[in-house]
């Protein structure tokens, strides 16, 4: 067992290029215990780099950067509202300003609204006249979290797109507010879902 973990602490050493920090661990703090503590932790620093690292290079997971570390998210339960919630927070709901390459007339503008302008999720989530009831539940359930003086004071696009989507660091979403966001993705993905196949468009 002792040679194993051995093993793999040569393995964490080279990963993290600090080659001779198990014995130089061991020597410091005269336990293996508390040295293999002092790994774990650098270990969990290092995968931390990675991951930011990974993400600042993907344009994709613009609005993931403000999460302050990965962690296990309780808002995915394996429904419809989870999957588009996902989908939102990466970039990758398949709006016209994302699917305009694959379409016939590559257009990126909204078919649900006539303002003329690109259908991006903040379009959707923010603007689009043809969520409006939908949004406005969502909303309620926002304002009677945070209050109305901090939803005003948070009237950013990017802001409330982090809060929305559960993504500030500095002002946790409320788990009612992530609900209602995920009940209001379902709702107006679904009226936009039934409208393209009344047009016989691509979905």
């Amino acid at each position: 067992m002792y040679g194993k973990w051995m093993k793999d602490s040569v393995k964490v050493e080279r990963w993290t290029g600090e080659l001779g920090m198990f014995v130089t661990g061991v020597m410091r703090h005269g336990s293996m215990a508390v040295c293999k503590k002092e790994i774990n932790r650098r270990v969990e620093e290092k995968g931390k780099e990675e991951w930011l690292r990974g993400m600042s290079e993907k344009s994709t997971l613009e609005w993931y950067r403000r999460k302050d570390q990965p962690r296990y998210e309780r808002f995915y339960d394996g429904g419809y509202g989870g999957d588009l919630l996902f989908r939102a927070r990466t970039k990758s709901l398949e709006v016209n300003s994302r699917m305009y390459r694959w379409k016939n007339d590559g257009s990126k503008v909204c078919e649900m609204c006539v303002t003329g302008v690109d259908e991006t999720v903040e379009h959707l989530m923010l603007e689009c006249e043809r969520y409006e009831y939908a949004r406005t539940q969502m909303l309620e359930v926002v304002v009677g979290e945070v209050g109305v003086e901090e939803w005003r004071e948070m009237r950013d696009r990017r802001v409330e797109m982090e809060y929305l989507l559960g993504l500030c660091a500095e002002c946790r979403s409320d788990s009612r507010v992530i609900e209602s966001v995920k009940e209001f993705l379902e709702n107006s993905w679904r009226a936009r879902r039934r409208e393209h196949e009344r047009q016989g468009a691509p979905q």
